[in-house]
Formats: C-alpha cells, structure tokens, sequence
C-alpha cells in the first residue's frame, strides 16, 4: 500500500527468489507475491505498526513454503 515502503533490499531479494519460484513453476512467483503480501499485513495488524515493517522476511517465508510445496508436487 506504500511504495516508499519497499526498500532496496527487498528489490534486491526479489531476483533470486523469482529464481527459485520459476524453476519450481511459473505461477508460483505470482502466488508467492500474494502471499508475501498477506504475511506482511498479517504482521502489521498483529504488531499494530503502521510504518517501518520489513518485507523481506514474508518474502522469504513464501517462497520457503510455495517452493516446498512445489518440491513436494503439491
């Protein structure tokens, strides 16, 4: 919801996870990129933080989970 919020790290983490989610299936970046999302707003609501959220780690996380679930033929 804040693009001044996405700092240079997050770009910058994006390429090799897109990396792993396109060698895992193409709509898994996609599906990945959602879920980051939910993750990074679930823990805005549940921390009640408004600014200063990093998103790295739910990008991390999803990828984690979508790749694993990929790998396993889910």
């Amino acid at each position: 919801a804040a693009p001044s919020a996405l700092g240079a790290g997050d770009v910058k983490l994006a390429a090799p996870l897109g990396a792993v989610l396109g060698a895992v299936a193409w709509p898994a970046a996609l599906l990945a990129a959602v879920l980051a999302s939910v993750l990074t707003a679930g823990a805005a609501v549940l921390l009640r933080r408004r600014t200063g959220l990093p998103h790295g780690p739910s990008m991390l996380l999803a990828t984690a989970l979508v790749s694993g679930v990929g790998a396993v033929g889910g």
